[in-house]
């Protein structure tokens, strides 16, 4: 992550100088970091995380196990605050709403494969492949945090931390197909392939899917500098690390299984429950604000 943090920061730094330096000469007035203020951020996050499954028979068969899932991106955030000034002691509150989604995808996959050949460019025996993958969306992300810190002169070193939440949904889907060769329908000058095989029409065919959404809550530290260019405006560079408590999703996995392409066999419909921790969502933006007195 030392890499993904070094050029989001730099990035950051380039631009809030470069708007400080063309919005303002050096600004020095007296308690300039009081009363309520409100503005935006843009930078890029990156997210750690996992999804544990827990027994749910899908297509593939029993899916039980812990899978990572990452995900990285640009972001916006909004926020509203406000700060007391004592001297050089400065502290307040503010409350940030993340307007960009995170986007996570889980996959497990299994295969039995039983074939010989080719023969000439045909293959005979039988395979079964299944596949299965979950996808994480993190929207509607908030905090509310307190902010302390120190103020030398128009230039402000805080740091920040308190609560956050965020919606977590999730959507499972799976399939498979078991399939027969029998050389006419399983040749290579036909696309078929011995490695990845897959039939337009198998001996059997599944599909499922299932969706769940639950509101996850946590906290998120960090810190950062905020420059005052004029009375009313200042610019800053941000970092923080938000982590999501884990939560166990319940939802409904429905889908069927046909038998040579449109015998409908099996009918699925069942509960089933995830547990997701996503947390590990880190954070580097620049800021602008502007100050009501």
């Amino acid at each position: 992550m030392s890499n993904k943090l070094l050029k989001a920061l730099t990035a950051a730094t380039v631009l809030v100088a470069g708007v400080g330096s063309a919005s303002a000469q050096d600004y020095d007035p007296l308690a300039v970091w009081n009363g309520f203020y409100g503005g935006f951020g843009v930078g890029y996050g990156w997210s750690e995380g996992s999804v544990s499954v827990e027994g749910i028979e899908t297509i593939a068969g029993l899916f039980d196990e812990s899978i990572g899932a990452d995900d990285e991106a640009a972001l916006s955030s909004i926020h509203l605050g406000y700060l007391q000034q004592s001297g050089s002691f400065v502290f307040g509150g503010q409350v940030t709403g993340i307007l960009s989604d995170f986007n996570n995808t889980a996959n497990a996959s299994k295969e039995i494969i039983a074939l010989i050949g080719p023969f000439r460019g045909g293959y005979v025996g039988g395979f079964k492949t299944t596949a299965d993958a979950i996808e994480l969306q993190t929207s509607g992300m908030f905090t509310v945090a307190g902010r302390v810190g120190f103020a030398h002169g128009n230039t402000l070193f805080y740091g920040i931390g308190g609560l956050a939440s965020a919606e977590v949904k999730t959507n499972l889907t799976s399939s498979g197909q078991v399939g027969v060769c029998i050389l006419i329908n399983c040749l290579e000058k036909n696309g078929f392939d011995p490695e990845n095989p897959t039939l337009p029409a198998g001996l059997l065919d599944g599909a499922g899917s299932g969706q769940t959404s639950e509101r996850h809550y946590g906290f998120m530290v960090g810190g950062g500098i905020d420059h005052m260019v004029n009375k009313y405006l200042s610019f800053g560079v941000e970092y923080n690390y938000t982590k999501l408590g884990s939560e166990t999703h319940s939802g409904n996995f429905s889908g069927s299984i046909v038998a040579l392409g449109h015998h409908e066999i099996v009918d699925i419909d069942e509960e089933f429950k995830i547990k997701v921790d996503p947390d590990g969502l880190h954070q580097i933006k620049a800021t602008a604000s502007i100050h009501f007195y």
